[in-house]
């Protein structure tokens, strides 16, 4: 019976012994995983700090982006209303000159007129008609300084026109 419990508590040292060394190696493989999982950990959090660094330089662009659009809308509007105001402007300089050409060609209407009449009348007249020429004369370089001032407003249209497509392909 000594025997038998001699190799009972053989077999339960070895088994113990066993169970120790399957200890340690767990314990070592615990130790080897909470050292990686740190690892892993440590990487993860540099991941995210590295994305939201990201994250605050992009919505720093948008927002930069965002107000650089609100100045550009805000110069279109201005823009466009100054070229409404020159297009107004427009409008009565081109119903001024409208109406000064009409009330011109009515005067050199009644020039001629009153020239075919002076001819018919008298062929002496010389220095009225002279004197009337003059007049027609006048009245063609009045027209031609309206002329001249209509052709300024166009190119002034046509530049602020210019400027604004430039600035709303700027903008966008």
């Amino acid at each position: 019976e000594m025997e038998q419990l001699k190799a009972e508590l053989e077999a339960s040292k070895e088994s113990h012994e066993m169970k120790e060394k399957e200890k340690d190696e767990l314990s070592q493989n615990v130790a080897k995983v909470s050292a990686e999982l740190q690892a892993c950990e440590a990487k993860l959090k540099d991941e995210v700090a590295s994305r939201q660094a990201d994250i605050e330089r992009l919505q720093e662009g948008l927002d930069e982006s965002r107000r650089s659009c609100e100045v550009e809308a805000e110069k279109n509007k201005v823009l466009l209303s100054d070229l409404e105001k020159v297009g107004g402007e427009l409008q009565g300089c081109k119903a001024f000159l409208e109406n000064e050409m009409a009330n011109r060609r009515a005067d050199v209407d009644e020039l001629r007129t009153a020239l075919d009449e002076s001819k018919r009348s008298s062929r002496g007249k010389e220095e009225a008609n002279e004197v009337l020429r003059v007049d027609v004369e006048k009245a063609r370089v009045e027209l031609e300084k309206c002329k001249g001032q209509l052709n300024d407003a166009l190119a002034q249209v046509e530049q602020l026109k210019t400027e604004l497509d430039e600035s709303m392909k700027n903008a966008m």
